[in-house]
């Protein structure tokens, strides 16, 4: 009888536990789509892209000129003491395994990682490879920035990279790489820039246009942000981050503004291939990349002799602009810029084994060319 006495507690003790430790619906958990890192005098501002399917029905609104997020936005000392500031006043469950992006103010110091990043690598939930991205000025700016036309907001932020990459306008950093590139010894890395542009509307009746405009923040991905040392240090447009991630091989595609034959035109190619060749040239170790772009853009053409002249001209062009700009930042910061760190590790390893304790030494040897093929 007592045995049948204690099973029966046992019983009703597990029930009871096995109930109380479930693990929360999905439509019971608050959904954390962007943060936002922002410096302040004494710490950091988080700002915080919210969604909560049991309250907002969708990820897409059902009148496209209406935010479905919520914002949410504190201090601390830390990045992780403001994540839980704001956590404990959103309430609920809070899942930040969805985070699609990682948005970092200006002033932000990326060499301050325990401060930065700590919280993200201690916890289970972070999503390693989420998109990195500068802002212009403040991310609370950018995220407190409405996203309309009935786009899913998880995905807006990742999609307008994406389509800025597949424009050879724009470079991916994941979480995984920014930490990569900062664990380097210059600390350099590019990242895409969101800003806001302003756009004013005004209506017209009977041919006269209303004193009332309205003007309409659009968000856009404009330049690359330069770090050097963990601090943002320079600007480059949009054309200059596709060559960018041609020589580095994070990109696919390279986009550049053309002028010849009389006239100006845009063409975008894709890099079908990418080599890198190793050569000593008296001190100098120089690393050629050699890439083969096709291009994506149909131009009309009279006659296939000029299609093809085009091409080659534009190839050309392509193949000045890189050479210039590898010259340009490699003066200005060094080549490890472009990844000469690991061409040297794998061409030349005593060389930069010989130079582990002196690279700026050894970064004055190396020079980046660029032949497009």
């Amino acid at each position: 009888m007592k045995r049948k006495y204690y099973f029966l507690i046992i019983m009703l003790l597990s029930v009871v536990y096995f109930t109380g430790t479930q693990p929360p619906e999905i439509a019971d958990r608050i959904m954390v789509h962007a943060i936002g890192i922002d410096v302040e005098e004494e710490g950091y501002r988080v700002t915080m892209q919210t969604f909560t399917p049991e309250s907002s029905g969708s990820e897409i609104s059902i009148d496209p000129s209406q935010p479905n997020v919520s914002i949410v936005s504190d201090s601390g000392r830390t990045v992780g003491e403001a994540i839980r500031i704001c956590f404990n006043r959103l309430g609920g469950n809070i899942f930040i395994g969805q985070n699609q992006i990682l948005l970092f103010g200006r002033g932000v110091d990326l060499l301050q990682k325990e401060d930065l990043f700590g919280y993200f690598l201690s916890s289970s939930e972070t999503f390693l490879n989420v998109d990195c991205a500068a802002a212009e000025n403040t991310a609370e700016e950018i995220l407190r920035t409405p996203i309309t036309g009935n786009a899913i907001t998880s995905d807006k932020y990742p999609e307008m990279i994406r389509s800025a990459s597949d424009n050879g306008r724009c470079v991916e950093v994941s979480f995984t790489e920014l930490l990569d590139r900062i664990n380097s010894h210059e600390k350099t890395l590019v990242l895409p820039t969101f800003s806001l542009s302003q756009q004013t509307s005004g209506n017209s009746e009977g041919g006269e246009e209303k004193s009332d405009k309205l003007e309409e923040r659009r968000l856009k991905i404009s330049s690359g942000a330069v770090y050097a040392d963990g601090k943002f240090r320079a600007e480059i447009s949009a054309e200059q981050m596709g060559i960018y991630g041609m020589i580095c091989g994070s990109g696919e595609n390279v986009h550049a503004e053309i002028s010849g034959g009389g006239r100006k035109y845009s063409e975008t190619y894709r890099i079908s291939s990418r080599a890198v060749t190793a050569s000593s040239e008296g001190e100098e170790i120089v690393f050629c990349i050699s890439a083969r772009a096709i291009p994506l853009d149909s131009q009309m053409f009279e006659a296939i002799s000029d299609r093809s002249g085009s091409e080659t001209a534009a190839k050309r062009e392509i193949e000045n602009k890189a050479a210039a700009f590898a010259e340009a930042m490699c003066a200005e910061f060094t080549p490890e810029i472009f990844g000469a760190d690991y061409f040297l590790m794998r061409h030349y390893p005593q060389v930069y084994r010989q130079y582990a304790d002196d690279p700026e030494e050894l970064y004055r040897h190396v020079r980046i060319a660029v032949e497009i093929e």
